[in-house]
């Protein structure tokens, strides 16, 4: 059998005022792991899915195995046997790209197993094929902060900043689920001209922000007038959190994804951070009994292929 292991980060999508267009790449990992035998022309895989956390399928609904297949389809080639092995530090169903994490993680492992054929380009355009927009693909691929979209059946995709050595992120991770389908039904049919401005006029000074390393920038460019007013019916005490870490010492927050999670976009400094963790989960505390915080780096490299355990 050969083996081949890649780990890849969490991200946060949107980012305030980039909504479905910047991500960012954290030091929160899955570990994807996929054996197989000799590939064949046979489109008859017998699969075997072995999962820590016990929350995935076990099945060919499994979606590390869904993204892995469009690689082998891609190839016109397929395992005889495949075992796929995963590891999830990334909390699921909570905004931080824990799916697109397991299909870059499949993809890239597939690409490997079958010689290393396919481009970043080429494995950006599966996952966010894959996971309907890029937003969180793109960073889990490339690392840092990034701008994607998609133009026909090509993603785009710009790494505005690859190291952020002094922003950390604390993450107030809640004990409900937010799903992205229920968060997109909350929009309204039509936003006012005024807050799509204001939301404009905030994604590019946040680019700046991110670009320059100019983090104070991102105490007010990273609200939001598109998506986050109407998700807040669906995070309860989402602005009482968001006022809790600024006033703690936070640049900024942000709703990440769909959430529920909130981040704090903070100083690298571990006193300050630890501050607005704690102080989050407290203004959370009546609506969500089992709050937890995360302090995590930003994530420079992406996904990386490392050597399988032994």
């Amino acid at each position: 059998m050969k083996t081949v292991r890649v780990k890849v980060p969490a991200t946060i999508g949107n980012l305030g005022p980039g909504f479905d267009v910047l991500g960012m790449a954290l030091k929160l990992y899955t570990v994807v792991e996929i054996s197989i035998d000799k590939l064949t022309k046979k489109n008859n895989t017998q699969l075997a899915i072995e999962d820590k956390d016990g929350s995935v399928p076990k099945d060919k609904k499994n979606i590390i195995w869904l993204a892995a297949k469009e690689v082998f389809e891609n190839h016109g080639k397929y395992p005889g046997k495949c075992i796929i092995k995963s590891s999830n530090k990334i909390p699921i169903a909570r905004g931080l790209g824990s799916s697109a994490a397991a299909r870059v993680g499949g993809i890239m492992a597939a690409n490997e197993l079958c010689g290393g054929k396919l481009s970043k380009q080429q494995i950006l355009n599966i996952a966010s094929k894959l996971e309907g927009h890029p937003d969180n693909a793109a960073p889990a691929i490339l690392g840092g902060v990034c701008i994607s979209s998609v133009y026909g059946d090509e993603a785009r995709a710009v790494q505005l900043s690859r190291r952020l050595l002094d922003l950390k992120v604390a993450l107030c991770v809640p004990d409900f689920e937010v799903s992205t389908e229920k968060a997109r039904r909350v929009f309204p049919a039509r936003i006012a001209r005024r807050d799509a401005c204001m939301s404009l006029r905030n994604f590019s000074l946040s680019c700046i922000a991110y670009r320059q390393g100019d983090y104070k920038l991102l105490g007010e460019s990273v609200k939001d007038y598109l998506h986050q007013p109407y998700r807040k019916k669906l995070v309860p005490g989402m602005e009482r959190v968001f006022k809790s870490a600024v006033t703690a010492g936070a640049y900024g927050a942000v709703l990440s994804g769909s959430g529920p999670t909130i981040a704090a976009l903070c100083p690298d400094n571990k006193v300050v951070c630890d501050r607005v963790g704690r102080a989050m989960v407290r203004a959370s505390g009546k609506y969500s009994k089992k709050t937890m915080y995360k302090i995590v780096g930003v994530d420079g490299k992406g996904a990386e292929i490392v050597k399988p355990r032994r």
